[in-house]
């Protein structure tokens, strides 16, 4: 029995690009021709599709343990102002086309100080406000997702070799709150191939 597709790969053979896109072009030409009330669970021509990958980055931005003192204990940091505690680049394929879909946060520790919240501003290439919001993060052990209705299909904003992601850190009031332990997840696609 034939396959459907008209290159084969056998185990030890190393796949070239060329041959990935073809594949990849020969796929697609048999996913468009299924229509949408054929499939199940939400996906749809579009997302079979398409050659990209999703990609997720983890960077902390505050460390679950800050030294202080000499004792084992964590220790929250205390925000006085706007922070840039972790810078993000990306490497990218030239001419591959990448998009940003989502950040996510999460702290294993917050401390509002009357009515002081964490807030997290990502700034695409230092100024673009991703977004144009700070995401506030108002309890521990919750993620808090900055995203667009269906981030995958949906991106924020095209990225470029070069391009990064400035965390700053910062409070929604003059009081001083404290966290430990705030990570950001990134999540972006990016061709498979160029």
């Amino acid at each position: 029995m034939a396959g459907i597709l008209s290159i084969s790969y056998t185990s030890g053979n190393v796949l070239q690009a060329s041959q990935l896109n073809q594949a990849n072009q020969e796929l697609l030409n048999y996913a468009t021709a299924i229509p949408n009330a054929h499939l199940v669970g939400g996906i749809t021509k579009d997302k079979l599709s398409e050659n990209k990958i999703p990609v997720i980055v983890a960077i902390c931005l505050v460390p679950a343990y800050i030294a202080g003192d000499d004792t084992d204990a964590p220790a929250e940091l205390t925000v006085k102002g706007d922070i840039v505690p972790a810078t993000l680049p990306f490497t990218l394929k030239e001419n591959a086309s990448s998009q940003l879909c989502s950040i996510e946060y999460r702290a294993s520790a917050v401390t509002a100080s009357s009515g002081s919240e964490i807030t997290v501003t990502a700034l695409l290439n230092g100024s673009i406000n991703i977004g144009n919001v700070s995401t506030e993060i108002v309890a521990a052990n919750k993620n808090y997702r900055l995203a667009l209705a269906d981030p995958i299909s949906n991106s924020f904003v095209n990225l470029n070799d070069g391009d990064y992601i400035e965390f700053v850190v910062g409070k929604s009031s003059s009081n001083n709150p404290s966290v430990r332990g705030l990570w950001a997840y990134v999540t972006y696609k990016t061709e498979l191939v160029g």
